[in-house]
């Protein structure tokens, strides 16, 4: 039997059922199930994968205003780049070689940026 592929395959194998009362019963099954798990799939796709949209409530938007962390004055430096940090964080753990490299480049004067870092 071949393997068919595709969003509507089981319409295809659907078509092929005879008209008995075990066919029908399959077709009426089909109609049923089918868009059932449809549903659910989705259902579950919406709950448990993250959304693209807007972002929750208290945290920064682009091009958002900011007030100054306590002791820093934002017209010191032309340009400034805030890294925010949570201790334990795996994906902070990984990039914390990028955040010292661009420490090193903040220390040579070789970037237009200053460094805050939110923790």
């Amino acid at each position: 039997m071949p393997v068919l592929l595709g969003p509507c395959w089981w319409m295809l194998r659907l078509a092929r059922c005879p008209m008995t009362r075990q066919g029908r019963v399959r077709r009426i099954t089909v109609l049923l199930v089918g868009p059932a798990a449809m549903l659910c799939g989705s259902m579950f796709l919406r709950h448990y994968l993250p959304r693209a949209g807007p972002s929750r409530s208290g945290s920064p938007s682009r091009g958002a205003f900011l007030p100054a962390p306590r002791g820093y004055a934002w017209n010191v430096h032309p340009r400034t780049l805030i890294l925010a940090l949570h201790v334990g964080c795996p994906y902070c753990d990984e990039s914390m070689e990028f955040y010292k490299e661009l420490e090193v480049l903040e220390q040579d004067q070789r970037t237009s940026a200053h460094l805050v870092l939110l923790c």
